[in-house]
């Protein structure tokens, strides 16, 4: 058998890369204790926000804000300095612009989005940028920008609007006229608009009939539509002056459970039928018993006066020439001889 042959290879030891590669097998095992201490020692700093999206109403009498708590991290042993920076689009925002995070240490704070009143339907960004700045109140060297990202929804509001301004309708029995009025979307969504007219019912019971040419329109955003209500009176109709009220809601609005509607007027008077009475419709029994009844009331006023007539002229006579007991004193007064 031939003996094994042992190769030694030779080590030049006076070479730079042989000293490096020593001196690190030699200095890695003391150096391994020490690695999170020198993480501490890097200035650094982590942010969270919650949530990370948010919905905010912007319709007439809504808060039209969002509120996202965020929490700074400091995982070193200085205090560190971290600044921060808004991009919110067209939302306006409340948020500090600067914050202290102790060592090993977190600080929380609110960002605060506000809408504009009617603003569009759409999702917004809102970019965060923030920076240590300062570490144990020295100038941060070294330390970059970090970003953070949140989203606000705008959610879709409906309202609607319409004209009608100073309408006044006069009707006579048996006919018909037409009030003109104006409907719109004023939301931010495509909507459909409700129209009703108040106590519909109790007027057709009254005698006037009303008929919408449309109760419901689909429109778009800032879309209008001209509408009409046609209104007649029957034959029966009476005398009358009536406000009409008339309704205009959003189906949006009351689906979402929050319903939104408004109402305008228009002044409706109306003329009942004037009753004429005809002699050709009076039984001749009737017209002479009337007729006759006519006489005689005639015949007795004339009676009377008269009779008063004749009163007044003979008291009238009396008193003139005084005949009474002053004319029979008179011959008493006489003294006539006796022959």
């Amino acid at each position: 058998m031939t003996p094994a042959t042992l190769r030694v290879v030779s080590l030049r030891i006076g070479s730079s890369a042989t000293h490096l590669a020593l001196a690190f097998i030699l200095l890695a095992p003391l150096l391994l204790p020490f690695a999170p201490v020198a993480a501490q020692l890097a200035p650094d700093a982590e942010m969270e926000c919650t949530p990370s999206t948010h919905s905010i109403k912007v319709g007439p009498g809504d808060s039209r804000t969002a509120t996202f708590s965020c929490t700074v991290t400091n995982d070193s042993i200085f205090d560190e300095e971290v600044t921060i920076e808004v991009d919110s689009s067209d939302l306006s925002y409340s948020a500090p612009g600067k914050i202290t995070v102790p060592a090993n240490d977190e600080e929380t704070f609110e960002i605060v989005v506000i809408g504009a009143d009617r603003m569009s339907l759409d999702t917004r960004l809102v970019n965060i940028t923030y920076e240590v700045t300062s570490v144990g109140g020295l100038p941060c060297v070294g330390c970059s920008e970090k970003e953070l990202q949140l989203k606000v929804d705008v959610e879709p509001f409906g309202w609607p609007s319409y004209e009608m301004e100073g309408q006044e309708l006069s009707l006579a029995y048996n006919s018909a006229g037409v009030v003109n009025f104006t409907v719109r979307n004023t939301g931010n969504a495509q909507d459909t608009l409700l129209i009703r007219i108040e106590n519909q019912s109790g007027l057709e019971e009254f005698g006037v009939i009303m008929v919408l040419s449309e109760s419901s329109v689909q429109l778009n955003i800032n879309e209008s539509k001209d509408l009409s209500i046609s209104v007649s009176t029957t034959e029966e109709v009476g005398d009358g002056r009536f406000e009409v009220k008339v309704w205009v809601g959003s189906k949006r609005a009351q689906d979402e459970g929050d319903p939104v509607e408004f109402a305008d007027i228009f002044l409706l008077q109306t003329e009942a039928k004037t009753e004429i009475i005809s002699l050709d419709s009076i039984p001749s029994w009737a017209v002479a018993v009337g007729v006759g009844l006519l006489i005689f009331a005639v015949v007795g006023a004339a009676v009377v006066v008269v009779k008063l007539v004749s009163s007044r002229r003979a008291e009238v006579f009396d008193d003139d020439f005084g005949l009474d007991d002053d004319f029979g004193d008179d011959f008493d007064d006489l003294e006539l001889d006796e022959f």
